[in-house]
């Protein structure tokens, strides 16, 4: 009888499925060099074992004449992959990996069932489960349809999926023993519990800036004002005193002190009959009053103008 072979494209891949007595058969080292793989270390694995497999050595036509190849049925492809834990090969492969474990066997039977060789039921013989079920003891052979294995291989991938995103060891053990009851249904082996990763966890969130508070605007004062106020610091930096307070937060300035020793220091007071009309609506520092002081500087009282302290150090 001639053998068929149907070509599958398969995420820019190709991908070979041949027809042995209407049971479709998977070549395997198309698939194992797809992702990037060693094919003699899977082909020792899989001659291994090749009842658990299936696995037969098909002769098959090429360009160079008839070749043998290893294949498998589709219905072993999932468990096969499930073998290949991403975790144990270099991360570059690891995407081409799990795409295989995810789609590769669904793809494979759609294009076969639409190639028309698709016959309805395949006689497999069950793996009798760790834990009979009261009706089913001990090794039996009953018929599955390929779409019914091909709903519990997806349910073993996602039962595996949900063990690696779980943290939980009653959870993980709980998912892991359904796990085993539907591949025990089709005959499947499941690797150990140790096997399956824990979810990496959460990246601790990066430390927050403290936000910049900006400084509150100056509030508006006349210029004259903003005058006098620079004089009044520069003197104070060079080390003349001029607040008469005894208190802490007030200021005590006299106008014609100030307006003095900007004339020897050669600074540029401003007109003294503006100040003194503008000086009341100085802001920062605050004005308070015109008023008697017992000055801490001269020791008697000392005719001043009194402002509120905050934000200002000067010197008695």
């Amino acid at each position: 009888m001639q053998t068929q072979i149907i070509s599958v494209d398969f995420h820019k891949d190709k991908l070979q499925l041949i027809d042995k007595d209407n049971e479709p058969m998977v070549q395997m080292k198309p698939i194992v060099e797809n992702m990037e793989l060693d094919w003699s270390t899977q082909r020792r694995k899989l001659a291994a074992d090749k009842e658990k497999w299936g696995m037969v050595i098909m002769t098959i036509p090429s360009q160079g004449g008839d070749q043998e190849t290893v294949c498998l049925p589709i219905r072993k492809i999932a468990s096969w992959l499930m073998t290949i834990s991403p975790n144990k090969v270099a991360p570059e492969l690891r995407d081409k990996i799990t795409l295989y474990q995810n789609e590769c066997d669904d793809v494979l039977w759609e294009h076969w069932s639409k190639s028309g060789k698709n016959t309805g039921a395949l006689q497999i013989q069950m793996v009798a489960p760790r834990e009979p079920a009261p009706q089913a003891v001990g090794n039996s052979s009953i018929r599955l349809k390929m779409r019914d294995i091909l709903t519990m291989q997806q349910q073993c991938r996602d039962r595996m999926r949900e063990i690696e995103k779980t943290e939980s060891p009653a959870i993980r053990a709980g998912l892991f023993e359904q796990l085993r009851f539907i591949a025990d249904q089709i005959g499947h082996d499941v690797p150990d519990i140790n096997h399956f990763a824990f979810p990496k966890p959460a990246p601790l969130p990066l430390p927050v800036e403290p936000v910049k508070q900006k400084p509150a605007p100056k509030p508006w004062q006349p210029v004259s004002v903003n005058q006098f106020w620079d004089i009044v610091r520069q003197l104070e930096e060079s080390g003349i005193p001029l607040n008469h307070s005894r208190l802490a937060h007030r200021i005590a300035i006299n106008l014609p002190e100030v307006a003095e020793l900007a004339e020897q220091h050669k600074l540029r007071m401003p007109d003294m009959a503006v100040l003194r009309k503008s000086i009341k609506d100085s802001k920062d520092p605050a004005f308070i009053e015109a008023t008697d002081v017992s000055s801490i500087l001269r020791k008697k009282p000392v005719k001043c103008h009194v402002f509120d302290a905050q934000g200002y150090s000067l010197k008695n």
